[in-house]
């Protein structure tokens, strides 16, 4: 076996026998077998931190089909644009004008986070792009980044729905990136890169700027 390290989470991988007692000797555990496979298969496992467990075999069966239910080459968003009744932007005071994107989720950022730099810690965004939103209420930082504020901010769906349709960006079931992400937020899991691993082994781009 051997791990494939992602920020803090390493996926481990079957490898040829030849090569299992070298990758165990350099301290890696062995993947979890998954009874409900054929013998002789085994399911990748993430582990975060001090090799804790996010997520259980439950959750990635789930995932697989919840994309084979909202996954579609070409379709409409995943979730109908609708005047969506939440407190989102009740929660700061920014004056009477409507803000955008970047305004909003910078006022969100301060009053979750001690710093902005924690925020960006945690949304994996690079200091420059982060910095830019700070200072250009204008802004508007790509989706995947702005995937990746909605998941540092760890906003329920319809929230998240509003906050994206101030940077004019929604969930779409024809963009699978969008499909996996809505899922983790839909199960409430706001860990960034268990979301970054799942995107890469799916072969999609990843959250974040760094």
């Amino acid at each position: 076996i051997t791990g494939l390290e992602f920020g803090s989470i390493v996926l481990f991988r079957k490898l040829p026998v030849k090569d299992e007692k070298m990758a165990v000797g350099e301290g890696l555990a062995p993947p979890v077998k998954d009874e409900t496979q054929d013998q002789g298969e085994t399911r990748p496992k993430l582990r975060i931190g001090r090799r804790r467990t996010i997520v259980d075999q439950e959750f990635w069966t789930g995932l697989e089909a919840y994309i084979q239910e909202k996954y579609v080459a070409e379709g409409l968003a995943l979730h109908e644009t609708q005047v969506i009744d939440t407190d989102l932007f009740g929660r700061v005071d920014l004056g009477e004008m409507e803000p955008g994107f970047s305004e909003t989720v910078i006022a969100l950022a301060k009053k979750k986070y001690d710093r902005l730099s924690d925020f960006c810690n945690k949304a994996c965004l690079s200091k420059q792009v982060v910095s830019k939103m700070n200072t250009d209420p204008g802004y508007l930082p790509q989706k995947q980044n702005a995937f990746a504020c909605v998941i540092a901010l760890e906003l329920p769906m319809e929230e998240a729905e509003e906050l994206l349709k101030r940077g004019s960006y929604a969930f779409s079931r024809s963009c699978l990136q969008d499909v996996i992400v809505s899922y983790f937020i839909e199960q409430g899991v706001y860990n960034i890169d268990a979301i970054n691993v799942t995107l890469f082994e799916h072969g999609e781009k990843t959250l974040g700027s760094v």
